[in-house]
């Protein structure tokens, strides 16, 4: 099962830590955030939005700070159906206990 799991920063209250093992946060992406899911998709030089770069966190982990106050904290499953090749989307609803 591939996830990511967003815990809130240490210092920063605005600012929300996302990691994950999935490909797409191996390169620079750019994150859509709504009120009800994230999306994450590779950059590429036709998108407008500034690039994440993630930083390697642990062994064969990724993680990247995002800023949106919407984004919840905990473990959600990835959406198998909607995600493609590049592209990552998560429902607030699909948190894992």
């Amino acid at each position: 099962m591939n996830y990511i799991k967003v815990n809130q920063h240490k210092t920063n209250k605005k600012r929300k830590q996302v990691t994950s093992s999935h490909s797409v946060f191996k390169l620079p992406f750019v994150v859509t955030v709504s009120d009800d899911k994230i999306q994450f998709t590779e950059y590429t030089i036709d998108n407008p939005k500034e690039p994440l770069k993630p930083i390697k966190a642990s062994e064969g982990y990724y993680q990247v700070s995002v800023y949106d106050y919407r984004l919840p904290c905990g473990k959600f499953e990835i959406d198998e159906e909607e995600s493609e090749e590049g592209k990552i989307v998560v429902y607030y609803e699909d948190l894992i206990k």
